[in-house]
């Protein structure tokens, strides 16, 4: 974690990272990233209906890292913070001007809102996880309703329940045994390497038995 020169911490990937420090190839990296975790699935809050009090006013998600305006008491996300600086420097909330001495971290509500009891996400397809914010993204390493890419690079994704079926029976990258000459062959090649293939047998052109 550095210090932002506006006196707020900054976190990697957000997008006070993204225009503090690196070259142009890490920033493009840290700015992927913080885009990603606002694309990221939602969890199904406990309570129901977030309170606003730990939504963003600016992205409209929970509040991530949240900062707070000393001057109106609103808070954003930090990576949402530059943002609402170069284009208005007002509070979204309140439209009061932004004061950038007065700006702060909201370490109490980050654990407000970190220890939210939470459902997956999934919970709609059937995933019984329950537990804490702080413990989501840990969860959706392993959710078996999670979105994955097949291993082979065969370009298809499917649920991670799917995983098994989906390698040894549906990817066309699967690996498979050639049934003539038992050589190792990637599915999808299995027509054409029968025109090599040694064993491959093909009916005599004189219409013998053999």
């Amino acid at each position: 974690m550095k210090e932002s020169p506006i006196n707020i911490s900054v976190y990697e990937g957000s997008l006070l990272s993204v225009r503090s420090t690196g070259s142009s190839k890490d920033r493009l990296h840290r700015m992927v990233g913080a885009a990603r975790w606002k694309a990221e699935l939602q969890p199904q809050w406990k309570i129901g209906e977030l309170p606003l009090k730990y939504r963003c006013s600016s992205c409209s998600n929970y509040l991530r890292f949240p900062i707070q305006f000393e001057n109106c008491g609103h808070h954003v996300c930090s990576s949402c913070l530059p943002d609402i600086i170069r284009v208005a420097s007002r509070c979204p909330t309140c439209q009061q001007p932004i004061a950038k001495d007065k700006i702060t971290n909201a370490n109490d509500l980050e654990k407000e809102v970190q220890n939210l009891e939470v459902y997956c996400g999934y919970k709609i397809k059937g995933c019984d996880w329950f537990g804490i914010l702080h413990d989501f993204s840990v969860h959706l390493e392993t959710c078996r309703f999670m979105l994955t890419n097949c291993l082979n690079g065969c370009g298809v994704k499917f649920e991670r329940r799917f995983l098994s079926k989906h390698q040894t029976e549906d990817c066309v990258k699967r690996m498979i045994d050639c049934e003539f000459c038992h050589t190792k062959i990637i599915f999808e090649d299995e027509i054409s390497h029968f025109s090599a293939c040694s064993e491959f047998r093909i009916p005599c052109p004189n219409q013998c038995s053999t």
